[in-house]
């Protein structure tokens, strides 16, 4: 039994293809899945508003973004309806009256430059939960654009925002995050056992899952990023990208954790015994043969590790690894000897191991055939 050289082939091109492809849509299509993402757009401006399970004296952040001119900057943000007018104050342009622009084709183009800014704001005391807490929030900015005679000009801008804060109490808050927590949890659980279902249906039926599997991948980020990680963030009250990295990370261990809990699913015993057969004395119808070899525990041990395996004595059996992976267990007969005529088993989630070590063991037990006893689930 070799593995399919062909079909890791074809996987291993896939999940090239499945990577080129998300790196292209990402990249193309970034700053509009980004603003996606985000509680308010305009034209020009982008509005994260983390506002959601609010209660009284909660600080909520946000962070506005700006693409556009030549240039920019964003010189404050002012919010008003949260207990009065609250000024977040930015930066004043610094690029001097020079601006440096690539010229293509004769001409200057508009271009799209961006600046950001992060700022907090405080939730009144006094708010009653129930209510709606309206916030204008306006983000004043400067933009050097264009003015097609050679040079530059400076301008004043805002872009306005209005949201409606819902207020809760304090409990009715940590419950609601409490609760997305939950959900983000069980949305990942929920993944696990898809994929757990998935795996054991086709290995009920002995087939192989298509290596196109791995274009589910992309879309796999995606639900990652615009539901888990949303809810994450919710729930703790933290952002930024890394947040998003590290939610994406744990998103795709889910993978990982399906091969661990599969990992005795795919599992076979073999029943291995030698091809020569003992013949006894005085069968009148077989002529005395070669005696059947019978080697003692540590003589088979010392056939494996000379074939490079690490072999450890466990519990009545023998724990065998090989460097380059895959692990075997093999019971060790109530006689201390393997061979003279009797069948012993291996155990193991990897053929190639399993042959592996068939391999070696002819070496002092002579020619050997086996078959598969049971597969999957084995204790």
């Amino acid at each position: 039994m070799t593995r399919n050289h062909r079909t890791g082939d074809s996987g291993a091109s896939l999940l090239g293809v499945a990577l080129l492809v998300g790196a292209a849509l990402l990249w193309y299509y970034w700053r509009s899945l980004e603003r996606a993402t985000a509680d308010r757009t305009t034209e020009d401006g982008t509005l994260w508003f983390y506002a959601s399970d609010v209660a009284p004296g909660d600080v909520l952040d946000g962070h506005a973004e700006i693409d556009a001119g030549l240039r920019v900057t964003i010189a404050g943000v002012v919010v008003n309806g949260a207990g009065g007018e609250q000024l977040i104050k930015g930066r004043l342009p610094g690029w001097g009256d020079r601006i440096q622009v690539e010229v293509i084709g004769g001409f200057v183009p508009k271009g799209e430059d961006r600046d950001r800014i992060d700022f907090t704001v405080r939730v009144p005391n006094d708010a009653r939960p129930g209510d709606v807490l309206p916030l204008d929030i306006s983000v004043e900015y400067v933009t050097a654009e264009n003015n097609y005679l050679g040079g530059f000009k400076n301008e004043w801008h805002a872009e306005r925002f209005r949201i409606d804060v819902p207020i809760h109490s304090r409990t009715a808050s940590i419950l609601r995050r409490s609760g997305k927590a939950t959900l983000a949890v069980a949305s990942w659980i929920g993944v696990v056992a898809l994929l757990v279902a998935a795996s054991r249906w086709y290995g009920r039926r002995d087939r192989t899952a298509s290596p196109a599997w791995l274009l589910l991948l992309v879309p796999h980020a995606i639900l990652g990023w615009f539901w888990f990680s949303t809810l994450v963030e919710h729930a703790t009250r933290l952002h930024g990208w890394w947040v998003v990295l590290l939610c994406l990370i744990i998103w795709y261990l889910a993978f990982a954790a399906v091969f661990l809990v599969t990992a005795r699913d795919r599992a076979c015993r073999y029943t291995v015994v030698q091809t020569r057969l003992p013949v006894a004395e005085g069968d009148a119808y077989r002529a005395p043969g070669a005696p059947v070899p019978a080697v003692e525990v540590h003589q088979l041990e010392a056939a494996w590790r000379t074939a490079g395996f690490a072999v450890e004595r466990r519990r009545g059996e023998l724990r065998v690894s090989r460097f380059e992976g895959g692990s075997a267990r093999v019971p060790i007969p109530a006689s201390q000897t393997f061979g003279g005529g009797e069948s012993f088993e291996i155990t193991s989630e990897d053929a190639d191991t399993a042959l592996a070590l068939m391999s070696a063991a002819a070496g002092v037990l002579g020619e050997l055939r086996w078959t598969v006893a049971s597969r999957g689930r084995l204790p």
